[in-house]
């Protein structure tokens, strides 16, 4: 029987069409015996909430046909795109059960993408040069980036650098970047996507873009829901509305994020991850005149500083999350394995996983602490495991799921602790 376990990293932010192709793919061409999935857990990486909280997705994966569902901790999943990488590849890998990663891409072609990850991984001095020329511009660093690559692989095809201008591309090169980190023997595979680009605003139906169906989503339009997710999805989300606990977006977060802001001082903010060159000033300066978020983040925005990054930057603000943490954290990697949902077979390749992994699975968030005080005592087989460390990734997850529960549309669904009362999702009927 063919035992091949294959990891995706994911969002699911909802679970639309585009998603279940990938899925299907996986199956078939991968020929998978299992799909577990690293998802971001109740902030995506877009620096914003997700529509539904991690639960409700963790839900949809499951009755669409994921087999295991991993939290990706906050601390990397509101990261940028090398430090998202880094937390999602950590886990995959010390896991030690997962043969292949396969992810979604607008090349779709291992081959092509190769150059730009051998420029990324190596980072040559010329190139370096280049990036310093392009950030000295006024440049987005992805832009700086993309422009540097383009001087740099001048006997390429300009499409090759241009690459780095598609966002599942540029999450495939660093997931490729962070498996030569952890040296690790998973196999990495592009799948070419179908369907809206990612950030295509325009509803078109079964294959919209998450962007376009988050949209419709917020409108309340259920016939356009129905057209772009499959059943499953559609009616968890149905589920989740009625009981009032979604759809969820950053405009609910206006008045905390706001509130902080209007009380933090210089000194406090240049610590933050991602607060450079003097962008505090900007931070407390406008927080003092906008209204809302929106308003907000045009004002501070310049070519430098992107929606996504400052979107990322006031969630870090919020948490007090330093650059000092942030650089720790990236360099020891993931702690636990957190498990959101699983199916029959999820659950079998759980039970086998006990035996390999050397970070401690989490199933039930109300012993955390005796999961970590035994994994801490059994060095020799968890031996990438800190507690102490553990402990502090951990309570990041704990207090984003109680600042999201704030965020739901029914006051009587806002109460704190949700990962201490919600169940792992389990789907044993089928297999």
């Amino acid at each position: 029987m063919n035992r091949k376990i294959i990891g995706a990293i994911v969002e699911y932010n909802p679970f639309h069409y585009g998603h279940l192709y990938h899925l299907d793919q996986i199956r078939k061409r991968g020929k998978a015996y299992a799909v577990v999935c690293i998802m971001s857990g109740d902030f995506v990486q877009r620096g914003e909430p997700a529509i539904l909280d991690k639960f409700a997705r963790a839900k949809m994966a499951i009755f669409n046909g994921v087999d295991l569902v991993v939290e990706l901790p906050f601390v990397y999943a509101t990261q940028d795109a090398r430090g998202f990488a880094r937390g999602a590849v950590g886990i995959l890998h010390r896991m030690h059960a997962v043969d292949e990663i396969w992810f979604g891409s607008e090349v779709g072609d291992m081959q092509k993408m190769m150059p730009v990850f051998s420029v990324l991984v190596d980072e040559p001095l010329t190139f370096k040069s280049f990036l310093h020329d392009e950030l000295n511009k006024g440049l987005s660093f992805p832009e700086a980036r993309r422009l540097a690559l383009r001087r740099y692989l001048q006997n390429e095809d300009d499409s090759t650098s241009d690459i780095v201008k598609n966002s599942n591309d540029i999450l495939g090169i660093e997931y490729m970047i962070a498996l030569k980190h952890y040296n690790s023997s998973i196999s990495p595979i592009a799948i070419k996507r179908i369907g809206s680009g990612y950030l295509q605003e325009r509803y078109e139906g079964q294959f919209s873009s998450a962007t376009a169906i988050r949209k419709i989503m917020l409108k309340g339009d259920k016939s356009g829901m129905k057209k772009a997710l499959p059943p499953p999805s559609f009616s968890i989300c149905e589920e989740e509305f009625e009981v009032g606990k979604g759809p969820v977006s950053l405009a609910s977060l206006s008045s905390i994020l706001l509130a902080r802001l209007r009380i933090a001082d210089e000194a406090e903010l240049q610590r933050i991850y991602g607060v450079t060159e003097g962008l505090e000033n900007r931070l407390i300066r406008y927080a003092r005149t906008a209204t809302d978020i929106s308003a907000f983040l045009r004002l501070v925005k310049t070519k430098r500083f992107t929606y996504t990054k400052l979107s990322r930057l006031l969630l870090h603000i919020y948490f007090g999350l330093s650059k000092e943490k942030v650089r720790y954290f990236n360099k020891i990697g993931p702690q636990y394995i957190r498990v959101l949902g699983f199916n029959k077979r999820g659950q079998k390749v759980l039970k086998n996983m006990k035996n390999t992994t050397t970070i401690p699975i989490i199933t039930t968030v109300s012993r955390y602490r005796d999961v970590m005080r035994r994994a801490e005592g059994d060095k020799d087989r968890y031996k990438d495991f800190n507690e102490r460390e553990a402990l502090e990734e951990f309570t990041y997850d704990l207090k984003a799921s109680d600042l999201y529960s704030l965020l739901y549309p029914k006051a009587s669904e806002r109460g704190g602790g949700k990962d201490f009362k919600t169940r792992v999702i389990t789907f044993l009927n089928s297999i």
